[in-house]
């Protein structure tokens, strides 16, 4: 899949999780978190995870492998908690790493859509396995269906979270009317 497949269905399934724990109480920093986390674990998955030779992409077991990505993840989420423990205090370090898991997770399950598949362990060995729905890893309509399905979901949470008016997130159903007492 495409990275910015990846990031967008990442930050749907935080943000899912995130109105789970938080009894449907989804602040700024919870949003924030999920987007930043979503961003860097993705990218980095990619980075560390994709060798190109020529016009060829080809996947590494350090990063799509199942074990290993959730210890990348764990790793990740863990450091950024501690990078940002001073500007998202409120947010807990169980959070952090139940949302780096699950984007993790969710990158593995987008990349077994595709023709590359991802790594599995069986005893000592890894094996390669895909779905047999495999499309090429720029495939308009996977691509597509992906990142529209997300984006309904973070613009559905989005929308329950502004008008439950238990949260942070009300200061943003005033910007309209802000806007339109300028031009008053």
């Amino acid at each position: 899949m495409k990275l910015s497949t990846h990031i967008i269905t990442g930050l749907s399934v935080a943000l899912v999780l995130s109105f789970i724990i938080n009894k449907s109480e989804i602040t700024i920093d919870h949003l924030s978190i999920a987007m930043i986390l979503s961003f860097i674990l993705n990218s980095t998955i990619d980075y560390i995870g994709h060798r190109r030779v020529g016009r060829y992409v080809f996947r590494s077991v350090a990063t799509h492998e199942v074990l290993n990505n959730i210890y990348l993840s764990l790793i990740i989420g863990v450091v950024f908690y501690i990078a940002l423990y001073n500007v998202y205090s409120k947010v807990k370090i169980l959070e952090y790493v139940i949302y780096s898991i699950a984007i993790g997770l969710t990158h593995l399950i987008l990349d077994y859509l595709t023709i590359n598949g991802i790594y599995v362990r069986k005893g000592r060995s890894i094996y390669r396995v895909r779905s047999r729905i495999s499309r090429r890893y720029d495939d308009y309509y996977l691509n597509g269906i992906a990142s529209i399905f997300s984006s309904l979901v973070i613009l559905i949470i989005i929308y329950i979270s502004l008008f439950n008016g238990l949260n942070d997130l009300s200061a943003f159903a005033t910007i309209p009317s802000n806007i339109v007492n300028i031009y008053k």
